[in-house]
């Protein structure tokens, strides 16, 4: 079973409205308090709450569809590079370290595309029993995971099929 399935599973099947609040309630709180002075590093925190939750609903779709096949082996390195994007945020947020245009943003943006990559593929063989999902529907599925307000809404019905063939822990 894979670690943090449990979890994962919470995540999934949690109502989509929870987590939309969170990430717009923090995103919207978070822009007016980077424009008061000397409260950048609490708009900073509020931003590196926004893309860890981002990514945890991320990695919890990846989590309960990789364990709803349990006889497709994956690569036990995956899950972790989930922890990247948010690791390297707090890192340049911490040594300063601009995100626009730099190699910190090129890393950021290069693990947090694979784990988008990695969950739509999972996502779409999950969802077709283990047969490979067409390129487009793929695609598609990745578009809605980087546009994580829509997809929490959009893939819905999907991952509760998913997360209902999963075992439960």
């Amino acid at each position: 079973m894979a670690p943090g399935l449990a979890t994962a599973q919470r995540l999934v099947t949690a109502p989509p409205w929870v987590l939309t609040l969170a990430i717009l309630g923090l995103n919207l709180l978070g822009r007016p308090v980077g424009l008061i002075e000397g409260l950048e590093p609490l708009s900073e925190a509020l931003n590196w709450i926004v893309v860890a939750l981002d990514l945890g609903w991320i990695w919890s779709v990846y989590t309960v569809s990789t364990a709803s096949l349990p006889e497709r082996p994956r690569a036990g390195w995956i899950p972790y590079v989930f922890a990247a994007p948010p690791i390297i945020d707090a890192v340049a947020i911490i040594f300063g370290l601009s995100m626009d245009n730099s190699p910190a943003a090129f890393l950021f943006f290069a693990a947090f595309l694979f784990c988008i990559g990695q969950t739509a593929t999972a996502l779409e063989e999950a969802g077709r029993g283990g047969a490979p999902g067409p390129l487009g529907k793929t695609l598609g599925t990745a578009l809605l995971l980087f546009f994580s307000i829509v997809g929490l809404w959009w893939l819905r019905q999907r991952l509760l099929l998913v997360a209902a063939r999963t075992p439960r822990t």
